[in-house]
């Protein structure tokens, strides 16, 4: 390295001298001509810029396939909206539903939260679709090779603890539970220095989907709940008229999306699979199985 910086200086020092009376573009012609020295370090940093830039588009291209495909899942919840006008035992379940994508990248399973229509707590979405997919024929009895579970509202301590055990890789949410969230920071949480437990194993990874439309859908039950509602859950403000409209514009943001990051063929399997889902309540999902 010093031997190097030597001959860098040895180079910059013989061209000063040597150059005085030539423009500008002769000099930098002999410069990176020439000496050799100069022009290999650019290219270097050519190079590495091109890395970064590859890198960079790569993450920003699949941050578009997150936002597409939760659009998609808040489209599933919006197709069988819940009111609040309808009574508690007549409704399917909270408005809450979410989209299996396969290692593909394309759709492969989807349900609504059904926990009033079934009579059982446990149906919520991401039970319901993980349990209703593991038993499709020809599908694996783990998640473990890419699967991402895309869901409308974060997953509580059930979903994420079924979510861990069926290996699946990542689970992408809209909108943050401030109720019954971060479960895998608290699976996570190492207290055996002190006595107590070590991080759960093979904890899902759960992301918290950061854009201008759920930005906005956060902000707006952040609003709701301080006008003198601080003991109402999200799941009554998601039967709300104002819940309503953060859910149809999502339907109406995946219909009129445009992919910056060719992802047109992501964008055509969510509005396509979108088509598939049914306006009905379904009990039974295994006609939904992929062929």
């Amino acid at each position: 390295m010093f031997f190097r910086r030597i001959t860098m200086a040895s180079v910059v020092f013989v061209f000063s001298c040597s150059t005085a009376n030539l423009d500008v573009k002769e000099k930098h012609d002999i410069l990176f001509s020439q000496s050799g020295v100069l022009g290999e370090e650019n290219n270097l940093s050519s190079i590495n810029n091109a890395k970064e830039n590859a890198n960079s588009y790569e993450i920003e291209k699949r941050q578009e396939i997150d936002d597409i495909y939760l659009l998609l899942a808040m489209s599933v919840v919006y197709k069988n909206w819940q009111s609040v006008n309808v009574l508690k035992e007549n409704r399917r379940g909270h408005n809450i539903g979410g989209v299996l994508v396969g290692p593909d990248l394309k759709p492969i399973f989807w349900a609504r939260n059904a926990r009033h229509a079934t009579k059982n707590a446990s149906q919520h979405a991401e039970v319901r679709i993980v349990s209703s997919y593991l038993m499709c024929p020809g599908t694996p009895s783990y998640l473990a090779n890419n699967y991402t579970l895309y869901s409308s509202l974060e997953p509580c301590l059930m979903c994420t603890g079924m979510l861990s055990l069926t290996r699946l890789d990542r689970a992408v949410f809209a909108q943050k539970d401030t109720g019954y969230g971060d479960v895998d920071k608290r699976l996570l949480l190492d207290t055996s220095n002190i006595g107590g437990y070590s991080p759960y194993p093979n904890v899902v990874q759960l992301q918290s989907h950061s854009s201008g439309w759920t930005n906005e859908l956060n902000a707006a039950y952040k609003s709701w709940k301080l006008l003198d509602r601080k003991n109402i859950s999200i799941t009554d403000w998601l039967l709300s008229d104002n819940a309503e409209i953060h859910f149809r514009k999502s339907e109406q943001r995946l219909l009129n999306y445009r992919s910056e990051y060719e992802n047109e063929d992501i964008l055509s399997a969510a509005i396509n699979y979108l088509q598939l889902v049914t306006v009905e309540f379904e009990k039974d999902l295994s006609k939904f199985c992929p062929e």
